[in-house]
Protein backbone atom coordinates (compact mmCIF):
# COMPACT_ATOMS: atom_id res chain seq x y z
CA UNK A 1 0.00 0.00 0.00
CA UNK A 2 1.20 3.32 -0.92
CA UNK A 3 0.56 5.25 2.40
CA UNK A 4 2.16 2.43 4.62
CA UNK A 5 5.73 3.26 2.84
CA UNK A 6 7.63 6.44 3.78
CA UNK A 7 9.76 7.95 0.92
CA UNK A 8 13.63 7.90 1.42
CA UNK A 9 15.07 11.45 2.59
CA UNK A 10 17.07 13.86 0.93
CA UNK A 11 20.55 14.53 2.24
CA UNK A 12 24.07 15.07 1.37
CA UNK A 13 27.07 12.93 2.11
CA UNK A 14 29.67 14.80 4.15
CA UNK A 15 33.17 13.36 4.73
CA UNK A 16 33.98 14.56 8.65
CA UNK A 17 37.42 12.18 8.47
CA UNK A 18 39.58 14.47 8.45
CA UNK A 19 38.03 17.06 10.64
CA UNK A 20 37.45 14.17 13.56
CA UNK A 21 40.47 14.45 16.15
CA UNK A 22 42.14 11.56 16.83
CA UNK A 23 41.76 9.89 20.54
CA UNK A 24 45.04 11.17 21.45
CA UNK A 25 44.88 14.70 20.83
CA UNK A 26 41.50 14.32 22.90
CA UNK A 27 43.20 13.04 25.94
CA UNK A 28 46.02 15.96 25.66
CA UNK A 29 43.46 18.47 25.29
CA UNK A 30 41.56 16.85 28.20
CA UNK A 31 44.76 16.60 30.34
CA UNK A 32 45.82 20.13 29.59
CA UNK A 33 42.47 21.37 30.82
CA UNK A 34 42.02 19.03 33.67
CA UNK A 35 45.83 20.09 35.43
CA UNK A 36 44.05 23.99 34.95
CA UNK A 37 41.03 23.60 36.16
CA UNK A 38 40.57 23.64 39.90
CA UNK A 39 36.77 22.28 40.49
CA UNK A 40 38.08 19.02 38.63
CA UNK A 41 41.11 18.66 40.39
CA UNK A 42 39.10 19.43 43.83
CA UNK A 43 37.02 16.61 42.43
CA UNK A 44 39.40 14.25 41.66
CA UNK A 45 41.26 14.62 44.99
CA UNK A 46 37.82 14.17 47.20
CA UNK A 47 37.41 11.07 45.32
CA UNK A 48 40.41 9.69 45.83
CA UNK A 49 39.99 10.87 49.81
CA UNK A 50 36.61 8.79 49.30
CA UNK A 51 38.48 5.68 47.97
CA UNK A 52 40.98 5.88 50.36
CA UNK A 53 38.17 6.06 53.63
CA UNK A 54 36.64 3.29 52.09
CA UNK A 55 39.85 1.01 51.70
CA UNK A 56 39.95 1.13 55.27
CA UNK A 57 39.37 -2.62 56.99
CA UNK A 58 39.39 -1.29 60.67
CA UNK A 59 38.02 1.36 62.89
CA UNK A 60 38.71 2.16 66.19
CA UNK A 61 36.61 1.34 69.08
CA UNK A 62 39.16 4.30 71.07
CA UNK A 63 36.79 7.80 71.11
CA UNK A 64 39.33 9.72 71.55
CA UNK A 65 41.12 7.99 68.46
CA UNK A 66 37.79 8.05 66.70
CA UNK A 67 37.81 12.13 67.16
CA UNK A 68 40.75 12.25 66.19
CA UNK A 69 40.36 10.58 62.98
CA UNK A 70 37.25 12.37 62.03
CA UNK A 71 39.00 15.90 62.71
CA UNK A 72 41.58 14.68 60.60
CA UNK A 73 39.59 14.19 57.49
CA UNK A 74 37.57 17.74 58.10
CA UNK A 75 40.68 19.09 57.62
CA UNK A 76 41.48 17.75 54.63
CA UNK A 77 38.39 18.39 53.91
CA UNK A 78 38.70 21.90 54.63
CA UNK A 79 42.04 22.14 53.07
CA UNK A 80 40.65 20.57 49.73
CA UNK A 81 38.37 23.38 49.24
CA UNK A 82 40.19 26.02 50.33
CA UNK A 83 42.99 25.19 47.84
CA UNK A 84 40.02 25.30 45.23
CA UNK A 85 38.82 28.05 46.44
CA UNK A 86 42.37 30.10 45.94
CA UNK A 87 42.85 28.83 42.94
CA UNK A 88 39.43 30.41 41.62
CA UNK A 89 40.61 33.77 43.61
CA UNK A 90 38.24 33.48 46.25
CA UNK A 91 38.66 33.84 49.87
CA UNK A 92 39.26 31.05 51.99
CA UNK A 93 37.19 29.85 54.75
CA UNK A 94 38.96 30.04 58.03
CA UNK A 95 37.00 27.05 60.12
CA UNK A 96 34.74 23.97 58.71
CA UNK A 97 31.71 25.30 60.03
CA UNK A 98 32.12 28.81 57.96
CA UNK A 99 32.66 26.26 55.02
CA UNK A 100 29.26 24.32 55.91
CA UNK A 101 27.37 27.20 56.63
CA UNK A 102 28.61 28.65 53.18
CA UNK A 103 28.06 25.54 51.09
CA UNK A 104 24.48 25.39 52.52
CA UNK A 105 23.97 28.59 51.95
CA UNK A 106 24.97 28.04 48.15
CA UNK A 107 23.19 25.17 47.41
CA UNK A 108 19.89 26.90 48.63
CA UNK A 109 20.47 30.27 45.93
CA UNK A 110 22.74 28.89 42.99
CA UNK A 111 21.05 30.44 40.33
CA UNK A 112 17.91 30.77 42.37
CA UNK A 113 17.12 26.80 41.20
CA UNK A 114 19.35 25.11 44.18
CA UNK A 115 21.32 23.44 41.84
CA UNK A 116 25.17 23.92 42.37
CA UNK A 117 27.59 23.62 38.94
CA UNK A 118 28.42 20.01 37.58
CA UNK A 119 32.15 19.59 36.87
CA UNK A 120 31.42 16.48 35.21
CA UNK A 121 28.92 17.89 32.85
CA UNK A 122 31.44 20.64 32.02
CA UNK A 123 34.14 18.34 31.09
CA UNK A 124 32.00 16.22 29.27
CA UNK A 125 30.68 19.62 27.14
CA UNK A 126 33.96 20.18 26.77
CA UNK A 127 35.61 17.10 25.32
CA UNK A 128 32.64 16.69 23.20
CA UNK A 129 33.08 20.39 21.32
CA UNK A 130 36.58 19.04 20.72
CA UNK A 131 35.05 16.38 18.88
CA UNK A 132 32.52 18.28 16.86
CA UNK A 133 34.16 21.23 16.07
CA UNK A 134 37.68 19.88 15.84
CA UNK A 135 40.41 20.39 17.59
CA UNK A 136 41.60 23.76 18.00
CA UNK A 137 45.48 24.73 18.48
CA UNK A 138 44.40 25.68 21.59
CA UNK A 139 41.82 23.85 23.73
CA UNK A 140 40.99 26.06 26.45
CA UNK A 141 39.33 28.50 23.76
CA UNK A 142 36.85 26.32 22.81
CA UNK A 143 34.01 24.86 24.54
CA UNK A 144 33.71 28.16 26.66
CA UNK A 145 31.46 28.81 29.12
CA UNK A 146 28.47 30.41 28.34
CA UNK A 147 26.68 33.61 30.77
CA UNK A 148 24.22 33.07 32.81
CA UNK A 149 22.02 35.13 30.68
CA UNK A 150 23.11 33.20 27.39
CA UNK A 151 21.86 29.91 29.29
CA UNK A 152 18.37 31.35 29.86
CA UNK A 153 17.45 31.44 26.30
Amino acid sequence: MPWDRIGAASFRRVNLLGRVPSATDLVKAEAARASSDPDFRWLVDSIAAAEKLRGEKALSLNLDERKAERERLDAERLARENQRRKAKGEPVFGSLEEMEKSLSDQASSVDGTGKTPDVLLERTTQIMGDVVAGLPAAPETLARKQSPAAERR
